[in-house]
């Protein structure tokens, strides 16, 4: 690299003209408290930022130290780019530290979360309330979600460790329960609640529906008949957040799921006139009327995929469930277990 060019060209007379006509226009503006908006002639314009002169010397300088330059590289540079790598990366700690912190307090301050309710079940009983709560919590209810948004639950441990992690906490609860508590009517409250979040744990492991530690699992919705057309289609259809509803997701553009929806009215319509089916009026159906009247040829056109859907859920009931007890009679011991010598120690 020519390192005279580049400080011509760092000082040509366009750059000057340039950046004197930009301080020329920022010392004509009033002084307000609002900067003025550019004309935008009735358009649309995306906001703009303005970097100061001392804001691009510090950007210019931090990449002439972090750039190597062939035959420029001296030991002084390279002492300084490192010193300016380690800063940023201290930075970039800071600030995860700080993202991670400020998750804790999130969950903490969920009133749907078992956190909430450890960290104030413990609140002047022991001294790291809000580490146990965050702890435990994730134990005996991990709350891994996809996206805030409400995807499907995507848990990033295998089911026998979720329930060596379950056993644990609940292993971890009772010691707190016998240890931290006077009153024994508010120690056996504290163990129910601990037992029903690992309750819907496990059926949330089995495929019911629980978006929160405190909500009551239920049973999940089937696809809906849009959702069978995409499938038949050949999509996955378990990406959708909600199988009951679109099958937008699967798209991500209007323009693509409209194609699809033309493709799925034409196949219905069609269906409807070959074999239009009676109508079955429902009134405040559970899981099990919707399973019977999907299930009936009379009243739906999807019926056996209905029951292929319905009979395979049951059967993941069962399969996890005994899976689930296989796994508890394999723990013997939870010193060996991470999380639990964790929470063990700051109760110490």
């Amino acid at each position: 690299m020519d390192i005279s060019n580049a400080t011509e060209r760092r000082h040509s007379p366009e750059i000057a003209a340039h950046a004197q006509k930009h301080k020329q226009r920022n010392l004509e503006k009033p002084a307000t408290g609002v900067q003025d908006k550019p004309a935008t002639n009735g358009q649309i314009k995306e906001d703009t930022v303005e970097i100061s002169e001392e804001g691009r010397a510090a950007a210019s300088r931090l990449i002439e130290i972090t750039t190597p330059i062939q035959g420029f590289d001296n030991e002084e540079q390279r002492a300084e780019r490192d010193q300016v790598r380690e800063q940023w990366q201290l930075r970039v700690q800071q600030r995860e530290a700080e993202t991670a912190e400020s998750n804790r307090q999130s969950i903490v301050q969920d009133t749907s979360s078992a956190e909430h309710f450890i960290f104030n079940a413990l609140s002047g009983k022991v001294e790291n309330a809000l580490d146990i709560a965050v702890e435990l919590g994730n134990m005996v209810f991990a709350s891994a979600w996809e996206t805030l948004g409400g995807r499907p639950w995507n848990p990033d441990t295998d089911l026998e460790t979720r329930v060596a992690n379950r056993e644990a906490g609940r292993d971890l609860a009772k010691y707190i329960a016998e240890n931290y508590f006077d009153d024994p009517k508010e120690a056996q409250a504290f163990m129910d609640k601990i037992n029903k979040y690992i309750k819907n744990s496990e059926l949330r492991d089995q495929g019911y529906v629980a978006w929160c530690a405190e909500m009551e699992p239920v049973k999940p919705n089937p696809p809906s008949a849009e959702l069978l057309f995409a499938q038949k289609l050949g999509y996955d259809i378990s990406k959708c957040a909600t199988l009951g509803g679109s099958a937008f997701e699967l798209f991500g553009n209007e323009t693509d799921y409209k194609n699809f929806r033309d493709k799925y009215f034409a196949y219905e319509m069609e269906r409807n006139a070959k074999n239009p089916n009676q109508e079955k009026v429902l009134r405040d159906p559970t899981w099990e009327d919707w399973k019977e009247t999907l299930s009936d040829p009379k009243y739906c056109k999807d019926s056996e995929q209905y029951k292929t859907w319905y009979s395979d859920f049951l059967k993941k009931i069962n399969s996890t469930q005994n899976m689930i007890n296989n796994a508890k009679l394999m723990i013997t011991d939870f010193s060996s277990n991470q999380k639990w010598n964790v929470v063990m120690n700051l109760l110490r």
